[in-house]
């Protein structure tokens, strides 16, 4: 079973439909937000699981890339996961195949980050 984190623990995939950002708070923040404002607003989980294993994919992914490129000797891995999938096939250590699907890990993840669509 895959579980994400929710703020304070790990929750199963699908468990809940439904999240406020007032859930994810601790009590110094959520005195900071205002009652029934954005932070009760109901969001589905469903998309947010989605794009949640998207991002997930694309941390692992660039963790691994780093890691590998750390085993041959690459003291500062880029940052950036398409400059490090360009590093690690410019030194042979991963495929054409692999760098098509990391980089569209990559690119994936960053969708996800960035066009997720919610109701407020």
């Amino acid at each position: 079973m895959a579980f994400f984190f929710a703020g304070f623990g790990f929750r199963p995939l699908g468990i809940m439909s439904t999240m406020t950002l007032r859930a994810l708070l601790d009590s110094r923040q959520t005195a900071a937000f205002a009652a029934d404002g954005v932070a009760d607003i109901e969001v589905p989980m469903v998309e947010v699981d989605k794009r949640l294993a998207a991002m997930q994919r694309g941390l692992v992914a660039h963790d691994a890339v780093k890691r590998r490129l750390q085993e041959v000797g690459v003291t500062t891995p880029p940052e950036k996961l398409a400059e490090a999938i360009a590093k690690a096939h410019e030194l042979g250590l991963v495929g054409v195949r692999e760098r098509r699907h990391l980089l569209f890990f990559n690119r994936e993840a960053n969708r996800a980050k960035h066009e997720g669509t919610f109701p407020f």
